[in-house]
């Protein structure tokens, strides 16, 4: 977040530092100089990182987000994940999914593929595979851990566009 160096510049040191502390969680430890803010420290909730100088020399505050594109910030300051935001991958190798995967399209064009589901533990969201290619190589689906899906640890997609949704309950996998 930066704070257009036009606030910087204007009202009283009080002004100024209100209006800081309105866009920032705490701010401490101000210096000042003949030509204005020499340094600022600041703290800032989980979400953010602050570099050493977050003061630049145009009067903007330099403040770093945490976190990937799949999550937003809450009210607390903490990251959270987006729910709803499809993670789209293509995969044409043997792959193991990611918590983070939504979409797994699965192209075994050139040789049977094996794609191996995350955990079932600590997964709360839904994971679908579709085998997008046609032809005779399998796209095999494997559990880790010795969990099962609809009571298998093994399966395969042997006919083009067909999808699989996989659900957790905390333990294993279900085919929806």
């Amino acid at each position: 977040m930066a704070i257009p160096s036009r606030q910087i510049g204007w009202g009283t040191e009080e002004n100024l530092l209100w209006q800081i502390s309105k866009q920032m969680e705490t701010l401490t430890n101000v210096t000042y100089n003949a030509g204005g803010i020499k340094s600022v420290g600041l703290s800032m909730p989980a979400a953010f990182s602050v570099p050493n100088s977050p003061l630049t020399s145009d009067g903007t505050l330099n403040v770093i987000a945490n976190g990937t594109i799949n999550q937003y910030v809450r009210g607390d300051g903490t990251l959270a994940e987006f729910t709803g935001i499809t993670n789209v991958i293509t995969v044409t190798t043997n792959y193991l999914a990611l918590q983070t995967d939504s979409v797994i399209l699965a192209n075994a064009a050139g040789g049977a593929i094996t794609i191996t589901l995350p955990s079932a533990i600590g997964t709360n969201k839904p994971i679908t595979i579709k085998r997008i290619n046609a032809g005779a190589n399998a796209v095999n689906i494997n559990t880790v851990l010795g969990q099962t899906f609809d009571g298998s640890t093994t399966g395969s997609i042997n006919v083009q566009n067909q999808a699989l949704t996989f659900v957790s309950d905390g333990a294993n996998w279900f085919i929806i």
